[in-house]
């Protein structure tokens, strides 16, 4: 049997069901895989427990359906931070679940980091770090001989990257356009239905799929993020966010729904990439009108789509249904067992 040890820093809407994942998926992980995870430190926002010996996931999530991981009888720890954790905890592999936080990526970028220097792998759904300091702390973890994987930080519910990579990398894939954000299409559902912008984006609130910070999804940065982070994947580039051009979708009225429906098109909020004659890419996130019959307008809010443009094997879709529920952990744990079945 195989042990791996973890970390996981933030027990928000991608660590802590995929916490859950941990519990559900043990005996077929051991059985058919040979591998038990372990789970050595854990940290809120409130604070965590350190634990070398091991702390069952089960003991995690129900402190966090109580409160805080802090008030784990024996070893919580008020007010412990990520980094305090890592600094503090040998492990094989560190989880990043805590939310983006721009302009400066902070503090995930210095977990991830920190992480790196000590020898931890990193699996991480933070988009704020990988679209601000990709060069870095790619570079950081081919020095130390080690993995990032972000398939939730690319796009919950679209596990593509390996199959863009081969694409853009052998000079196959020439753009790309995406649906990778549920709030923005929610939005664009509702007010299509009547509401008012604001009864919309209090109803995606309301839905739990809204980022803390409302405008990480409205003003556009959450589908940039994942579109930068993407095109560097597929292209093998380093582009950050200041090379996009971003807007979002605060502006749009009840009236531009009504004079799209009229012309046959549907709003969607896309990122997109387009490689340039000379190689260099243009990316976009924004809110556009496509025709009703284009495969990204033909997806319910809930749905993430990539769309593909290649050189000789025309248009490629892939889409996958309803993506805002349980993709995000299971692209979390999906990156987490890749990692570990090839320690």
């Amino acid at each position: 049997m195989k042990e791996i040890r973890i970390l996981i820093g933030g027990m928000g809407n991608a660590a802590r069901p995929m916490v859950d994942l941990l519990t559900s998926e043990r005996e077929r992980m051991e059985n058919v895989y040979g591998l038990h995870f372990r789970i050595v430190g854990a940290v809120d926002s409130r604070g965590g427990v350190i634990a070398p010996n091991g702390i069952s996931s089960v003991t995690l999530s129900e402190a966090k359906n109580r409160g805080t991981l802090a008030d784990i009888p024996g070893l919580g720890i008020q007010g412990l931070t990520a980094l305090e954790m890592i600094e503090q905890c040998s492990a094989d592999v560190y989880l990043d679940g805590l939310p983006p936080y721009l302009p400066t990526g902070e503090p995930g970028t210095s977990n991830i980091r920190r992480a790196l220097e000590r020898g931890m792998h990193v699996v991480t759904a933070n988009k704020a770090p990988l679209a601000l300091h990709w060069k870095e702390l790619f570079s950081l973890a081919a020095q130390q001989g080690l993995q990032i994987r972000y398939g939730t930080a690319a796009s919950a519910g679209l596990p593509t990257l390996e199959m863009g990579k081969l694409l853009g990398r052998c000079g196959e894939l020439l753009e790309f356009g995406g649906i990778f954000n549920a709030s923005c299409m929610y939005v664009f559902d509702a007010m299509g239905q009547g509401q008012s912008f604001d009864m919309a984006v209090q109803g995606a609130k309301a839905g739990g799929f809204l980022e803390p910070d409302p405008s990480m999804d409205l003003d556009g940065w959450d589908t940039a993020m994942k579109t930068v982070i993407q095109a560097n994947t597929y292209w093998d580039q380093a582009y950050t966010l200041a090379d996009m051009a971003i807007q979002g979708i605060c502006g749009l009225t009840q009236a531009d729904m009504i004079d799209a429906k009229s012309r046959g098109e549907v709003w969607c909020m896309v990122g997109r990439a387009v490689q340039n004659p000379d190689g260099s890419l243009k990316l976009t996130a924004g809110p556009e009108r496509l025709p009703a019959d284009h495969p990204l307008a033909r997806a319910h809010w809930s749905d993430k789509v990539l769309w593909m443009q290649t050189r000789t094997q025309g248009g490629q879709v892939h889409h996958c249904i309803g993506a805002s529920a349980s993709s995000t952990p299971g692209n979390m744990y999906l990156d987490l067992v890749t990692i570990a079945r090839e320690l």
